[in-house]
């Protein structure tokens, strides 16, 4: 389980933050230079958080951002679409983080009930793998658009954002239904169920 938290750091290093509405120029610069990447960005762009545009409810949802780059005007749509499932990406990268912390302070209590060395190793594979999985997390029904901007070099930047009822709501769902997530370690299946407030608490909005 010591590796949890570094597999959960590499899995970000993969994944660009987001949440959007459709915002921005709509148009694509003929003359771009990344010097000027976030000259009259929007706040979120730069912050890669939510922001007013979330509503007063911006503390029950988790935003995340995505990035494409436009390959020509008639491909605008193509990068909307991606850079919104790199932003819903971005939100599963969060939810892997909290899931993590919590399976972390489970194997705290475990290790105090002195199992041994073979049943530990086994928390931590399957504690790992369980974090991978919600990083990795395709199906999130909910994680909507709330704005896109296009920067002068020609990326479109798109934020998304995701109910966090939903959110754990996934992630219980992927515990529960995925094949590949069957074998998890009993322990660490029981960390994730139970411990639903615990997620909510570690959320980062």
């Amino acid at each position: 389980m010591k590796n949890v938290m570094v597999c959960v750091s590499v899995l970000m290093c993969w994944v660009v933050a987001g949440c959007a509405t459709p915002g921005g120029s709509g148009e694509v610069s003929s003359q771009s230079s990344f010097a000027n990447e976030f000259k009259d960005a929007p706040k979120w762009v730069r912050t890669k958080t939510c922001d007013a545009n979330v509503a007063a409810n911006a503390e029950k949802r988790i935003c995340g951002m995505g990035q494409h780059v436009v390959e020509s005007s008639r491909r605008i749509n193509n990068a909307t679409v991606t850079a919104q499932a790199r932003g819903c990406a971005a939100i599963a990268a969060v939810l892997s983080q909290s899931v993590g912390r919590v399976i972390k302070a489970s194997e705290d209590e475990v290790s105090r009930e002195g199992i041994d060395k073979n049943s530990e190793s086994d928390f931590e594979a399957s504690a790992e793998n369980a974090v991978k999985q919600v990083a990795e997390m395709k199906d999130m029904p909910g994680c909507k658009p709330v704005d896109t901007w296009i920067s002068p070099s020609n990326n479109m930047y798109a934020l998304m954002q995701l109910d966090v009822n939903l959110a754990l709501d996934a992630v219980e769902k992927l515990v529960e239904n995925q094949s590949n997530v069957k074998m998890l370690d009993p322990r660490v299946r029981k960390a994730i169920k139970d411990n639903r407030a615990k997620m909510l608490k570690e959320l980062s909005f």
